[in-house]
């Protein structure tokens, strides 16, 4: 896995990545932290991504978030997923991570149906321990020893995300380093990236 910079996170079906349709969201937060010590604290390892499409924090008409119907093509506990972790700043920064189907599960009943969710027990350094996709709602977390995108020592600036569910859809999102005081300098270090809230992009940026 190539090292990258959080500005673009997708999840999809393994092998599949890039041959779904894009559905561009807003963001709630991007967060990534990183240890600067020598040898480095992996356990310092942080990575934490948020979005929500309810309709007061949408504007009318604009894409929404629906889990895939249990048994097609986007379900993810038939068919696994993919998590890709990217700068979308212009550098040459990525990681992808496998999220197998058999640590997916259904949030509710078929009857009942909430979503999905994902979580991951049996590798506990990581590097992708948690994932809720709910009607209006996604987070994913992760970190630790085993997360391989890591802040380099410079600024990341633009960070984003897609979420790809089997063959079905993929959800992008993207955030920028929050401002405090006119500069990024205290959430955009070696040490953490920080974004705030997010209109949903115009394009969804591409993957290095």
């Amino acid at each position: 896995m190539s090292k990258s910079v959080i500005v673009d996170l997708v999840l999809g079906l393994a092998g599949g990545v890039g041959a779904q349709p894009i559905l561009n969201m807003p963001s709630t937060v991007i967060v990534v932290k990183d240890s600067i010590l020598v040898p480095p604290n992996v356990k310092k390892r942080k990575f934490k991504w948020r979005t929500s499409t309810k309709p007061f924090q949408i504007p009318a008409g604009a894409p929404r978030i629906v889990p895939p119907a249990p048994g097609g093509p986007g379900d993810p506990t038939i068919h696994g997923a993919t998590l890709i972790v990217y700068n979308a700043a212009g550098r040459p920064l990525s990681s992808t991570f496998a999220l197998p189907a058999e640590n997916w599960v259904i949030n509710g009943s078929v009857e009942n149906f909430k979503g999905y969710r994902f979580k991951d027990d049996t590798v506990i350094d990581g590097p992708v321990l948690r994932i809720y996709v709910k009607f209006d709602k996604l987070f994913v977390f992760g970190g630790r020893d085993n997360w391989t995108y890591l802040l380099d020592g410079q600024q990341q600036v633009r960070m984003a995300g897609r979420l790809i569910m089997g063959t079905e859809l993929a959800w992008c999102a993207e955030g920028l380093a929050k401002l405090k005081g006119g500069s990024t300098e205290k959430y955009d270090n070696p040490k953490r990236f920080l974004s705030g809230r997010a209109a949903a992009p115009a394009v969804c940026p591409p993957v290095p």
